[in-house]
């Protein structure tokens, strides 16, 4: 039987894709450089929103970007000069997140959403063996801020990372993107409704998280597992359940990335991230209603002066910058999000906690791939 690719798939597949890519990929976002991955971006939405629109649920969800985007305005009057463009990059994606999530039925995104993350992963984990075992017959590219190999991310300039980091700029990133693809299944994993190939494709996508050797990607994971398997560890299967889960979350503890992270104080990462943290968290104390400004001067000299050299911890950043006002609305509408995406109950905290531990794992808030729990919708919300 032949496969019929229909033009309604093939813009959703084609909307996927560049929700992937201009998440902060090196093959794209950065070789186009970050302006023009926005703005393409940003048009193939508009063109999406125009020729995919489904009608429904626009002005309830529009209404986190306009006051998110009141924040920043007042922000700005108190914080004029700009070091850079992220507050325009953060309007050109999520608005564009905006015009194709929430025109987007859940079910459809996610199925689609695993198999492209699949096939990013299918592609990517043999380079990063062949890299690994020093047996790769093609090249490793130095592109002045990253090294690749055939467009998969390999280390930095200062060396390899030896961990699987997929098309993105560390492994960090790269377990957001493999993990959310759980997440997106969650409700299907815990009813055991997954078909043969959802099945294939998430062990392939779990190897990859595996590979990524993320300390924060492990213990999302863990949530995820418990959140998969809680309705089995409350009912007559606790003691195998409970067995399961157990031993998955003792390997991940004791796994040497964990422990390497717990043991060596030393730690450049954890050295860095805790230094992050606590610079960004008196910066929230110092600016709590206003911030120090989106991508300010300001913000850049006061995160210089306490240590805050990366922004490592995505939360702790936007509110830095924008306030605590956007993040009491940032949580209130990403419960909504999680909630009428059928996400109920236990099921709604678990997924809530591994979401803000992903964005508090990097500087990824920005990206689209950060507002699929935001905009994405179930059919019953669309007229």
């Amino acid at each position: 039987m032949m496969f019929r690719l229909t033009k309604v798939a093939l813009i959703e597949y084609i909307a996927v894709v560049l929700v992937l890519l201009t998440s902060g990929t090196y093959i794209w976002y950065h070789e186009l450089t970050p302006a023009i991955a926005c703005l393409i971006y940003l048009a193939f939405a508009i063109y999406y929103r125009i020729h995919h629109s489904m009608g429904g649920g626009l002005v309830f969800t529009s209404l986190y970007l306009f006051l998110t985007y009141a924040f920043i305005i007042v922000s700005f009057s108190f914080h004029p000069l700009m070091a850079d463009n992220q507050a325009l990059g953060f309007v050109f994606q999520s608005w564009g997140s905006y015009l194709i999530l929430s025109n987007t039925d859940f079910d459809s995104f996610k199925r689609k959403y695993l198999k492209v993350v699949f096939l990013m992963c299918a592609y990517a984990i043999p380079i990063y063996f062949l890299i690994e075992y020093e047996i790769s017959p093609f090249p490793i590219v130095d592109r002045g801020f990253y090294r690749s190999c055939m467009g998969v991310s390999v280390g930095w300039p200062s060396g390899l990372f030896h961990r699987f980091a997929g098309f993105y700029h560390e492994p960090g990133a790269c377990q957001i993107v493999l993990n959310l693809a759980l997440i997106l299944y969650i409700n299907n994993i815990q009813n055991w409704s997954l078909s043969k190939s959802e099945k294939r494709e998430m062990i392939v996508i779990l190897v990859g998280i595996i590979l990524t050797k993320s300390t924060g990607g492990y213990i999302i994971l863990l949530v995820i597992a418990l959140c998969c398997f809680w309705k089995k560890i409350m009912s007559r299967w606790f003691l195998p359940a409970f067995i399961v889960v157990f031993t998955c979350g003792y390997i991940i503890l004791m796994s040497d990335v964990v422990q390497d992270k717990i043991n060596n104080e030393s730690s450049a990462s954890l050295i860095s991230r805790q230094s992050d943290n606590l610079a960004m968290f008196q910066m929230v104390l110092e600016e709590p209603f206003i911030g120090w400004g989106l991508g300010s001067v300001d913000h850049l000299k006061r995160s210089d002066a306490l240590g805050n050299w990366s922004n490592s911890n995505g939360i702790l950043y936007m509110t830095s910058s924008v306030g605590i006002p956007w993040l009491i609305l940032y949580l209130a509408f990403l419960c909504i999000g999680i909630y009428r995406l059928g996400f109920r109950n236990i099921s709604l905290l678990f997924v809530l906690l591994a979401f803000l531990m992903m964005e508090s794992n990097e500087k990824f808030i920005e990206h689209p791939v950060s507002y699929i729990l935001l905009f994405l919708q179930r059919k019953e919300y669309f007229k």
